[in-house]
């Protein structure tokens, strides 16, 4: 059975959530400054890197 699909609402909320709660801590230093964080909101994994593309298909893999 397929999970229910989460409004963009939802998806806004709980990446919020998992940012401030989780991921802040862990990647807010200076060696960081201007990278992208790419989350899945529903499992809690995030990849972080200088190209969208490139953290998106690394967390993809996961």
């Amino acid at each position: 059975m397929s999970k229910p699909k989460l409004s963009d609402e939802e998806i806004t909320q709980r990446g919020k959530e998992l940012y401030e709660n989780s991921i802040r801590p862990q990647v807010e230093t200076p060696e960081n400054i201007g990278k992208i964080v790419s989350m899945n909101v529903e499992t809690g994994e995030y990849e972080i890197g200088d190209d969208l593309l490139v953290t998106s298909l690394r967390l993809r893999v996961k």
